[in-house]
């Protein structure tokens, strides 16, 4: 299985990584602690962790950028991307993307 993107949050020690199709939440431990996130119409190219831990970010190659809670429910769609987006990161405060 590819890996597109990884990001590590050493407060919650969790990693989430993109495979292409989804986001998975894992332990230190490599073990599933989340259910997969990210519903994109198309490839998940880039994931970021928010630095406090409760939120995720996702790029995607169907020109959007989202924002998620860590039980799935997406937040926000970063909309205006007129080609695929390919990575994304938050702000060290957290409070951009």
């Amino acid at each position: 299985e590819p890996v597109y993107s990884i990001d590590f949050n050493p407060k919650q020690n969790m990693i989430a990584v993109t495979n292409g199709e989804h986001i998975n939440l894992r332990n230190l431990q490599g073990q599933l602690i989340r259910k997969p996130i990210a519903q994109h119409s198309g490839p998940v190219l880039g994931v970021s962790i928010s630095p406090d831990g409760q939120s995720i970010a996702t790029a995607s190659a169907d020109n959007l950028a989202k924002l998620w809670n860590l039980t799935g429910q997406q937040q926000a769609e970063l909309k205006g991307h007129s080609k695929p987006v390919h990575s994304v990161r938050f702000s060290p405060d957290g409070q951009t993307v």
